[in-house]
């Protein structure tokens, strides 16, 4: 008997879906402006690649006339770099799917601003008379951090040149400070607008005279029709002076007294009384002149002898009558 065999088999179908490569691509995006020591940050975006695909990265920057690589890294899309150097700089990315051709994109190009520049300021540089005023500060040299950049203005002032606060309202490139009664330093901050940092200008010392204080000397008090010396010295607002002496007899009415022009005055012959006299002092510097207090100069009256009574004649070898005081002197 025969026996027929069939054999079964199985067909096995595998299907193979075939991607289309043609429609992928890669495009750098990023921030197209950089500070100076600031970060520049890519990212390469890919479109219409197969989901899941892995890719490699390489990114490459201009040098020359021929792009240098700059990282290759497996599925890592972005780039980060610090622009330590200005000027504008050109990148791309070529990008390695596994199942398409590679792909190179587009030419993304960066500007790195300068290194931002600091202003300088000019003002005051003369000491100036206490509790005045300095000329007005300007910016001399303007800051600078690129052709289409703009700053914000804050003037600062400090009292020991090192810690410095800043100035109420003082926002423009101008600054005029308010009357000094002693010494400060002033500087200028500037900010960038494009968010690139801030730098300050050199600061300015401003030197205040310390106010004009005036001591006086007077004397005991003067005989009848006898002089003394009385004086005043001074110190502050500069050092140097010129002097002028006054004088009343009821210590509300004062006149000028010609000549007397010194520090120390010596005083007229006085008949008994009480004289007034004071001092302006001025300093040569221009800053605004100040009377002495008020020096009281007491005069003793003339001294009168008084007188006696008596026998003006007596006989030879007698006794006189007691002589006895009229008036005292």
């Amino acid at each position: 008997m025969r026996k027929l065999l069939l054999l079964f088999c199985s067909l096995v179908v595998i299907n193979v879906f075939a991607f289309d490569c043609s429609s992928w691509s890669a495009n750098i995006v990023g921030n197209s402006t950089s500070c100076f020591n600031g970060k520049i940050l890519l990212t390469c975006e890919v479109a219409n690649l197969a989901e899941g695909d892995s890719c490699l990265f390489v990114w490459q920057r201009l040098k020359g006339t021929e792009y240098e690589t700059i990282t290759s890294v497996k599925n890592a899309n972005t780039l980060s770099l610090s622009s330590t150097n200005s000027g504008t700089f050109s990148y791309r990315c070529i990008v390695y799917p596994n199942v398409c051709e590679p792909d190179t994109s587009n030419i993304f190009n960066v500007m790195v601003r300068p290194d931002i520049t600091a202003a300088e300021i000019q003002g005051q540089v003369d000491t100036i008379c206490y509790n005045t005023r300095p000329i007005e500060f300007s910016v001399k040299t303007s800051p600078i951090c690129g052709i289409d950049d703009s700053f914000l203005y804050q003037w600062e002032e400090s009292t020991d040149g090192i810690t410095y606060v800043d100035i109420n309202g003082a926002v423009s490139d101008k600054y005029q400070p308010e009357a000094l009664t002693s010494n400060k330093y002033y500087r200028l901050r500037t900010t960038s607008v494009q968010g690139c940092g801030e730098r300050y200008s050199n600061a300015i010392k401003v030197c205040v005279y310390s106010d004009l204080n005036i001591t006086t000397q007077g004397i005991d008090p003067l005989c009848y029709m006898s002089q003394g010396d009385i004086s005043v010295s001074a110190i502050g607002q500069g050092g140097l002076y010129t002097y002028q002496w006054y004088y009343s007899t009821n210590n509300t009415n004062f006149e000028e007294i010609s000549g007397a022009t010194n520090s120390i005055y010596k005083t007229e012959s006085k008949v008994g009384g009480v004289y007034y006299y004071k001092c302006r002092v001025t300093p040569i510097k221009g800053c605004m002149s100040k009377e002495s207090d008020v020096i009281v100069v007491n005069v003793y009256g003339d001294l009168m002898p008084g007188s006696i009574i008596g026998s003006d004649t007596i006989c030879y070898n007698t006794q006189p009558q007691m002589l006895t005081q009229a008036t005292l002197p």
